[in-house]
């Protein structure tokens, strides 16, 4: 579907600002598992009874954390570059945008909630369990669930190619 004007074709074009994004996307993708390996390896750490390792994970979390923060810069930096040619999109893919779109402040509120967790040294906001668990609920867990449930929707009612 190369000439359709889709995704499909923005993404098969060569030499244009949008190949150019979508090779940005694709690269990106390295980072972002980089950085979720960091997390669940210091995650896992900070859990053990070891004081080494409870230092050595605290360390990979950040590092995990400040490569998420880069790629959530990089990702609404594109979004915004997006929007001059989302008119040119098919409906259908509009939604994907508007999904996207929607879904940024909620990534940016759970971003900043891991983000007080691995930097902060106010116990309110512990991945060890000592935090206060009505912040981890509104500043985490309901975020994770509104972008989920986001995605699954512009998904489930985008056109089956």
């Amino acid at each position: 579907f190369a000439g359709t004007g889709g995704i499909s074709g923005l993404i098969t074009k060569r030499a244009t600002a949008n190949s150019r994004r979508s090779r940005i996307i694709q690269v990106m993708q390295l980072p972002t598992m980089i950085a979720l390996t960091l997390c669940i390896i210091g995650g896992t750490d900070q859990a053990d009874n070891s004081p080494s390792d409870v230092k050595t994970g605290k360390k990979y979390t950040k590092i995990g954390i400040i490569i998420f923060l880069f790629v959530y810069l990089l990702l609404s930096s594109l979004v915004v570059v997006t929007m001059k040619d989302i008119g040119n999109a098919m409906k259908d893919e509009r939604r994907i945008y508007v999904a996207v779109v929607c879904a940024l402040p909620f990534l940016a509120v759970r971003l900043l909630w891991s983000f007080l967790s691995a930097f902060s040294h106010n116990s309110d906001f512990s991945l060890t369990g000592s935090g206060k668990p009505l912040i981890q609920l509104f500043m985490a867990v309901l975020e994770e669930f509104i972008i989920v449930c986001m995605y699954t929707l512009a998904g489930l009612m985008a056109h089956k190619y």
